[in-house]
């Protein structure tokens, strides 16, 4: 994870594999996220929850944490989704959709897998992306 060089910490990471591009920002967000963080010698670790006065971890005060963590719209989005009256596999393919983690080809092709074509196979007029699949596709708009 690191080591200590002239004093202070020295964050050295290093992952099973390379990343993928959409882990890329999630990378830096964690080495900045660490990087504020003072590492003492004399200290030993030990796990503290924030979320509750007594710093340890419970789901109730996870869920608080999170709901107090400002509202913006993405979340009303999550919230309204998760209330609605679907099957769970419906909820979670839509779930996918928002986050924009279905297997489409652009994303399989932005996550290094080898394809013969983008182009969607039942019209094969445009690259499969999310949007085309649900919306723009004319086989989409007959559903």
């Amino acid at each position: 994870m690191g080591n200590w060089e002239d004093g202070g910490w020295n964050w050295r990471l290093s992952w099973r594999r390379p990343r993928f591009c959409w882990e890329i920002p999630m990378e830096e967000d964690l080495l900045n996220l660490i990087s504020g963080k003072i590492v003492c010698r004399e200290i030993k670790d030990t796990l503290i929850w924030n979320g509750d006065h007594d710093g340890k971890f419970y789901v109730k005060s996870a869920y608080l944490t999170l709901n107090s963590q400002g509202n913006n719209g993405r979340r009303n989005v999550f919230s309204l989704m998760w209330q609605a009256v679907a099957t769970p596999k419906a909820l979670i393919t839509a779930w996918r959709i928002l986050l924009g983690r279905l297997p489409t080809l652009d994303n399989l092709i932005g996550r290094g897998v080898v394809v013969n074509s983008s182009l969607y196979v039942m019209c094969n007029e445009s690259q499969e992306t999310t949007q085309h699949l649900f919306t723009e596709c004319v086989y989409a708009q007959h559903v």
